[in-house]
């Protein structure tokens, strides 16, 4: 089992009694007109996106959103601060090898 935290600076990731730790830094800006630009800095490499945004229930709920292609649920949206999570499944069959997991990732934007 594998669990990784992020304290705002520090990403760090936990398996089999092994720790590894890197720095790490996300910036999104989305945009009314359906795009957004992410801005990743991992360990000193620095990555830019841009792709599309588009709220899957409408813009008056505001209960789900996608995002180049996958779909987050908004745990909060404030003027202030988005919270979005995502949960996914995976299962693979090899023989008589079976093996599933199951991960949840959560993301808090704060406007700056």
């Amino acid at each position: 089992m594998s669990t990784v935290t992020y304290n705002g600076v520090i990403m760090t990731e936990t398996e089999g009694g092994e720790i590894e730790t890197w720095s790490y830094s996300q910036k999104v800006t989305i945009n009314d007109d359906g795009t957004y630009k992410m801005s990743v800095v991992n360990d000193g490499i620095t990555n830019e996106y841009t792709s599309l945004w588009a709220w899957l229930d409408g813009a008056s709920k505001k209960e789900q959103i996608l995002i180049d292609g996958d779909i987050w649920a908004i745990k909060k949206l404030t003027n202030k601060e988005l919270v979005l999570e995502q949960t996914s499944s995976s299962n693979f069959i090899s023989g008589t090898y079976n093996s599933s997991s199951t991960s949840t990732t959560t993301m808090t934007f704060e406007k700056q």
